[in-house]
């Protein structure tokens, strides 16, 4: 019989996106940084804290991607 090898369905969810920004400026501990992250690299400038939206860690949408996903697609170009 075959084995599964596949690693179980992350729930994808803002406390696992790799857009999350983790902060002590908000009850929930995460803002999005999905604006910051879509400029180019050498064009980035971060803003205060506040400017970017506070998230609950349960919260998804359509700019969620996966962080581990993200890191290991990274590593392989």
């Amino acid at each position: 019989m075959p084995k599964n090898n596949k690693l179980p369905s992350t729930p994808q969810t803002c406390q696992v996106c790799v857009y999350v920004m983790q902060t002590e400026s908000s009850e929930s501990l995460f803002r999005c940084g999905y604006a910051y992250f879509a400029q180019p690299a050498t064009e980035r400038v971060q803003e205060r804290m506040d400017h970017y939206p506070s998230v609950s860690p349960e919260h998804s949408c359509g700019h969620w991607r996966d962080r581990i996903d993200f890191l290991l697609a990274t590593l392989a170009r």
